[in-house]
């Protein structure tokens, strides 16, 4: 019982941390617009949230597979609650840059720990308990946006600090129920390791593999609430709108994140990352086809959260299946670093679209991601199921 409370405990965690950190989505065009950012200065944004957060992954994965440190649980998402509010009445681009920096560092060193926790709590079943760690995530990326909107919305920008002290209770309050349920001080399951180098020198071409695959793959999960912001802000849709749109594409994931936790039967992870972008290509399509009916794009969005954010789980369980003695460096592959490869390409895209004035034009770029992703995971092994 205190494994399922800790995990309990970890995944709504995982709902707070990526809840804060989804606060801003709906609220690029309102914060282009309010501060005057040039096109430069909305590209950099854009590319320092995608950077800090994703990319930071991967620096933690490897000093998590050399050093365990538990603390990184509860110290990575105080950064991300206390700073990320903070956007709200910082006043010019250098100050956003280094808040958002520290806030989402904060959050991208949560993500290779906690993952890694969540896939050895329960003994046994490590993409069950993945998947109920990430449906925490996928229920707070859902949420971000909504709160987000929504205060803003009712109360403008300078709102948003008001969300600290609570954010604050609540991480230290999930922390100690996630001690009071596992025991981290012990050496992980996974302790058997290599060092960087001689990992790069025996799977190099396979981790590289994988990651090509995680990042098209991810590119259109990344980019479709920026698309969505951009699209329905040229339709002169008002900030909250924006927000529970978003919403309906994020939440839509843990649909899928409740699916893989109760029925996922091991050793079919390969099949998810082959089949789940052919499935999602027609519904991405359509949202490029019918992005001016706003009742075609909520089902199509959450069609697509469904099968794109549903079934991240099983990449990363395959990843972990791959790599079973760095699940460190694993988790970061599929969870930071392909996110911070295809955070640079939507950030450069949407710049792009937007300047040309047609932001619905993001949505197509997403399609050849998709089928590259799924031709590139057919070259990956098939995992022994014992």
């Amino acid at each position: 019982m205190s494994s399922v409370r800790a995990l309990v405990c970890l995944s709504l965690l995982h709902c707070v941390v990526d809840a804060y950190a989804m606060l801003v989505e709906p609220l690029w065009p309102r914060l282009s617009s309010e501060l005057r950012l040039t096109p430069w200065s909305q590209w950099l944004l854009l590319t320092v949230a995608m950077l800090a957060v994703n990319f930071s992954q991967p620096v933690f994965g490897l000093l998590r597979d050399r050093w365990h440190v538990p603390a990184v649980v509860w110290m990575g998402p105080l950064a991300g609650v206390i700073c990320l509010p903070l956007l709200g009445v910082l006043p010019h681009v250098g100050a956003l840059c280094a808040a958002l920096t520290l806030g989402l560092v904060g959050i991208g060193a949560f993500h290779p720990e906690a993952v890694t926790m969540a896939g050895t709590v329960l003994a046994g079943q490590r993409t069950r308990g993945i998947s109920i760690f990430l449906l925490g995530g996928t229920l707070g990326l859902g949420l971000g946006p909504l709160i987000g909107g929504y205060c803003v919305q009712a109360w403008g920008l300078r709102c948003l600090p008001l969300l600290i002290p609570p954010g604050i209770v609540l991480v230290l309050l999930l922390e100690l129920g996630i001690r009071a349920g596992s025991n981290r001080r012990e050496q992980p399951a996974d302790a058997h390791r290599v060092r960087l180098i001689p990992f790069l020198r025996e799977h190099g071409a396979m981790a590289g593999l994988l990651l090509l695959v995680s990042t098209c793959r991810v590119l259109p999960a990344v980019g479709i609430p920026k698309a969505v912001a951009f699209t329905l802000a040229n339709q002169g849709i008002d900030v909250g709108a924006i927000g529970l749109t978003q919403s309906a594409f994020l939440s839509a994931g843990s649909v899928g994140m409740l699916y893989l936790a109760g029925k996922f039967q091991h050793g079919t992870e390969r099949r998810h990352l082959v089949f789940d972008p052919l499935v999602a290509f027609p519904l991405v399509l359509g949202l490029g086809i019918w992005y001016e009916n706003y009742y075609a794009t909520i089902a199509l969005l959450v069609l697509a959260g469904l099968v794109l954010n549903g079934t991240t789980a099983a990449v990363i369980s395959y990843s972990h299946q791959l790599f079973p003695n760095n699940t460190g460096i694993a988790s970061s592959l599929t969870m930071g670093f392909a996110w911070g490869l295809a955070g640079i390409v939507v950030a450069i895209l949407t710049t792009v679209t937007n300047q040309a004035g047609h932001p619905e034009w993001l949505y197509w770029t997403f399609l050849p991601p998709l089928l590259v992703s799924s031709l590139l995971a057919m070259l990956l092994p098939q995992i022994d199921r014992s």
